[in-house]
């Protein structure tokens, strides 16, 4: 897959789950612990995906260089 689709991809994903993701874990979830972990792993999620952009923006820098 091309980089710069693939990093459109990625921040498309981020901001779907810093949005909407939240909305769905609060309307399904009811229960305060397992929403509170849900919450937590997206978190993390969400990290290790900003992680993969910067690393993919780095790759494209130094394509063009």
């Amino acid at each position: 897959m091309n980089s710069k689709l693939k990093l459109f991809f990625l921040i498309l994903l981020v901001f779907v789950f810093i949005i909407i993701v939240p909305a769905f874990i609060n309307v399904f979830i009811k229960n305060y612990t397992v929403n509170f972990i849900l919450r937590s792993l997206l978190v993390f999620f969400i990290i290790y995906l900003v992680l993969e952009i910067i690393d993919l923006i780095r790759k494209i820098k130094e394509k063009k260089v």
